[in-house]
């Protein structure tokens, strides 16, 4: 198999269109590390506010209600975290199986004389760990790529 030849901009937009039938996945992802970025600059803002509040000496079933709050808040943004890295995790299984049946079909659609030139170790070689690094590429990098806007 040749290597392809591709500029780094054509190489990312076939990647990206590999990304197109997980989009509404994708979207959700990003919402979730968006409410989860919230969360995390709500609290010091909240203890801050709580810790000011519990100063002024104020009655407590305050307390209480800011605390049951707190500990809401805290929940559902563990159930988001935990959200977010199951469908990273599932939606990258998703493309590995995609890619692998993609690859899969264009090795059977290949004439004889195809593995004849090719050697066999090689294809089976791209069909483990080429897709397992793309798999990489898609998910996990793509995962530090949305901390990294962000955080911007």
């Amino acid at each position: 198999m040749k290597p392809s030849r591709d500029t780094p901009v054509q190489s990312i937009a076939q990647r990206l269109v590999l990304l197109k039938p997980y989009r509404s996945r994708l979207l959700l992802i990003y919402f979730l590390l968006l409410l989860t970025a919230s969360f995390q600059l709500f609290y010091p803002k909240a203890i801050a506010f709580f810790i000011d509040k519990s100063v002024a000496g104020l009655e407590s079933t305050w307390i209480f209600t800011m605390t049951a709050a707190m500990a809401a808040v805290l929940l559902v943004h563990a159930m988001a975290i935990a959200l977010r890295h199951y469908l990273f995790a599932s939606t990258g299984s998703m493309i590995v199986a995609d890619l692998r049946n993609r690859f899969f079909q264009a090795v059977l659609r290949q004439e004889v004389g195809f593995f004849d030139a090719e050697n066999v170790g090689d294809l089976t070689n791209r069909l483990s760990a080429d897709v397992e690094q793309l798999q990489e590429a898609l998910t996990v990098d793509m995962d530090r790529m949305l901390h990294g806007v962000r955080s911007i």
